[in-house]
């Protein structure tokens, strides 16, 4: 084995004990049967709904003593909720 091969799996070896990774996913719905705002409008009606989906992942990483770095990354989506099952969402991107 070379010095360098051995050099990473060390590097990757420690690196690992030291990163933290934490999430969640959540589906959001929402209906409305108030009949002023939509006189067709039942519960659970596609024309009085709204949904989306959202994923949350963040990672963290202790670099050295003292010193550490982290990320998130936030998606939104209707997952093909939009016109199937629903016909608004929150974030009103979208047409």
């Amino acid at each position: 084995m070379s010095l360098v091969a051995a050099l990473l799996v060390g590097s990757s070896a420690f690196a690992i004990e030291n990163v933290k990774v934490a999430g969640d996913a959540k589906l959001f719905y929402s209906t409305q049967d108030d009949t002023n705002a939509n006189p067709s409008a039942s519960l659970f009606d596609q024309s009085s709904s709204a949904g989306e989906a959202s994923l949350n992942l963040g990672l963290t990483a202790d670099l050295t003593e003292g010193v550490s770095a982290g990320a998130t990354l936030n998606a939104i989506t209707t997952l093909g909720l939009y016109n199937n099952l629903v016909s608004a969402t929150w974030t009103g991107g979208v047409q």
